[in-house]
């Protein structure tokens, strides 16, 4: 069955899914360099860099730990591992319609906030990370392909949000980026038990 999931889980679909994966690190930035304009602060210049690197280490340590539970699921560690990024997608897609905007901004004034910041937004890739790790055989260039993603994404929310204020569009880009995980995952699975 691994090698039929590496033919189904293409580059490309990879490539989607830790862009879309990246898309709630590039709404906190917006928001956050958006509250940092309104309040007239500094933005807070280490925060991409440390945002992309606590999140792609939150997201190998979901892979750590998907891979060690992978032996004790057995011939189903593969349709778990679909099941658990599906829900990360709708999860990702329900936190989107719960929340507004505005409760998720973080005024970032010290590195601890920002520590603090990084990992309680780090669920999300936690989960889709354990998912990869339960028998979908991703190497480490997804969790690389992750980190450069993020930086740059980081970089744009929150240059974008200082320039450009709050803006409802951002919430619709995450509400897409988790529906499109849930569909990607969906698709393999429905691919995998056909």
């Amino acid at each position: 069955m691994q090698a039929q999931i590496r033919v189904i889980l293409t580059q490309a679909e990879i490539f989607i899914l830790v862009a879309a994966l990246s898309a709630e690190g590039f709404a906190g930035s917006w928001y956050t360099g958006a509250l940092h304009r309104k309040l007239d602060e500094p933005l807070p210049a280490a925060m991409p860099v440390v945002l992309a690197l606590i999140r792609s280490l939150v997201m190998m340590a979901g892979f750590f730990a998907g891979a060690a539970i992978s032996p004790f699921i057995n011939d189903n560690k593969i349709i778990f591992g679909l099941i658990l990024i599906f829900i990360t997608g709708l999860k990702i897609s329900i936190e989107t319609f719960r929340f507004n905007p505005e409760e998720k901004i973080i005024l970032v004034d010290n590195f601890t906030t920002l520590l603090l910041w990084s990992v309680a937004g780090s669920f999300s890739v936690f989960l889709a990370g354990a998912g990869a790790g339960l028998g979908i055989a991703v190497s480490y260039t997804a969790l690389a392909a992750f980190f450069l993603i993020s930086v740059p994404g980081s970089y744009a929310g929150l240059n974008f949000g200082a320039r450009k204020g709050l803006r409802p569009g951002v919430r619709y880009m995450v509400l897409a980026s988790g529906v499109l995980i849930a569909i990607i995952s969906f698709r393999l699975l429905i691919l995998l038990l056909l």
